[in-house]
């Protein structure tokens, strides 16, 4: 058998197995719409595409089935992340309704750093190991620059054009 067909409660699933009679892939459909996964010889999920509630998604999982790239639709478009082997997100790019923003985070999944647009331009921040905002450039309101340099404790010194 490496084939089997399946009634559910939302269509029929399909199962499908490798030589040795273990799960290789899997086509289910369930409440929004279907999903489709692959598994490695040792019934690790590795890949997944599937329907979700605002399009699709797609997942890489490395040996141990522990998701490190997705990709999906969200709200205001694509979405795009990495993440280390301990499941947290490091790398992380999706649009917004403003246009884009980059966040590159820790090892816990803290963010340390991020680009973004914003309803006055470009903006950039650069936060310490605690998430306090230690540097921040932008536009003003006016659309001139912004540099501010910060301490920890959110004191420190900005520097405007005149």
């Amino acid at each position: 058998l490496v084939a089997l067909l399946e009634p559910s409660e939302m269509g029929g699933n399909l199962v499908i197995l490798n030589k040795a009679g273990k799960l290789a892939a899997l086509l289910v459909t369930d409440e929004t719409g279907g999903q489709f996964a692959i598994y490695n010889k040792e019934v690790k999920k590795v890949a997944s595409l599937a329907a979700n509630e605002t399009g699709g998604q797609f997942f890489i999982s490395d040996n141990e089935g522990q998701p490190v790239t997705g990709i999906s639709a969200g709200e205001a478009g694509g979405q795009f992340s990495i993440s280390n082997n301990e499941g947290k997100i490091v790398t992380g790019i999706l649009a917004t309704e403003r246009g884009g923003i980059l966040t590159l985070n820790n090892n816990e999944g803290q963010e340390a750093f991020g680009i973004a647009s914003t309803e006055t331009g470009g903006s950039l921040l650069l936060l310490n190991e605690a998430g306090d905002e230690i540097i921040k450039v932008h536009p003003d309101k006016n659309g001139h620059g912004y540099i501010g340099v910060f301490d920890r404790k959110g004191v420190g010194q900005t520097l405007t054009p005149r």
